[in-house]
């Protein structure tokens, strides 16, 4: 009965979180930037298809279709055409009650802690509560939050969400440019798993945390790593399913990242400093000694 009566509060927890985040979501749209997003999916909407030279910036007429979010535009477009406005905020926010979906059940792994889970992804809200916005960013939070738990459910629970990686992957790379911070979650997967058989094999170390039944990241066997290992390979090929093919690697956001004029330009990529903006100092090294907390 304990059991029971501990089940229902908690999962009566998780929904008090989700249905006020999705609450929270449900505003109005503020963001100039939603307007190009819904014109530029309009244009393909009425094309049925990408256009191939751009029809809507002045200097640029003439030229090559830029637009490398297409599908997110095309996807809002669909929302506005069929519900004005109202389908536009509704995607918004259910998109973003989707990723904190995910980044709960991803949380709950391996303790089933509850109330911690719940109280640091508040706070996730309150920090990235300023990117509540149409805009592409929010489908990169639902595809990277996926991702990383598709990751964790199939190391820990053996669960088979890993095997849709390659189409969620594909979505990405026609959803937002940010499709290279796939590599910055498989390697180091694959690379901590590599190393660990490795010290095992040099070191006669056992592949086991002695005394630790759950340990953060459980040791890997050959196989498993071979799964992991080919849902990359499948994820990155199918990632190159877009209309610049490799360029979504090197081209972009990765010329945007090493730009010196982009980051003057703009300042949601203009280096951080003390003067301007506390968190990135901050968060780094807490989430640093949370994770070395963790895996004691």
């Amino acid at each position: 009965m304990n059991f029971k009566r501990k089940y229902n509060a908690n999962h009566l927890l998780s929904l008090l979180f989700l249905s006020s985040l999705f609450l929270i979501c449900l505003t109005k749209i503020v963001d100039p930037d939603a307007w190009l997003h819904l014109s530029l999916g309009r244009e393909i909407f009425s094309h049925r298809g990408i256009p191939a030279t751009e029809t809507l910036t002045y200097p640029s007429l003439g030229r090559g279709f830029g637009y490398g979010s297409w599908l997110f535009g095309l996807i809002y477009y669909t929302a506005y055409h069929f519900f004005n406005v109202y389908g536009v905020i509704l995607l918004k926010a259910l998109t973003i009650t989707a990723a904190f979906y995910f980044l709960l059940r991803d949380s709950l792994l391996p303790h089933k802690n509850y109330p911690a889970a719940i109280i640091v992804l508040s706070a996730a809200v309150f920090i990235t509560y300023g990117r509540f916005i149409e805009r592409p960013d929010t489908f990169l939070m639902l595809f990277l939050a996926f991702t990383i738990y598709a990751l964790n459910a199939f190391i820990y629970e053996n669960k088979k969400y890993i095997y849709a990686l390659p189409l969620i992957l594909m979505l990405w790379a026609n959803t937002h440019a940010s499709i290279n911070l796939m590599l910055a979650i498989f390697l180091p997967y694959l690379a901590v798993g590599i190393l660990r058989h490795v010290f095992a094999k040099f070191f006669g170390r056992s592949q086991n945390n002695a005394g630790n039944t759950q340990p953060y990241l459980p040791a890997l066997s050959p196989a498993r790593l071979k799964i992991i290992l080919l849902i990359f390979i499948l994820s990155f090929a199918s990632s190159l399913i877009n209309p610049v093919f490799i360029k979504i690697y090197t081209g972009g956001s990765a010329q945007v990242l090493t730009s010196s004029w982009w980051q003057d330009s703009i300042a949601e990529l203009a280096r951080p400093t003390w003067e301007t903006g506390k968190i990135p100092f901050i968060l780094p090294p807490v989430v640093f000694l949370s994770f070395i907390w963790i895996s004691r």
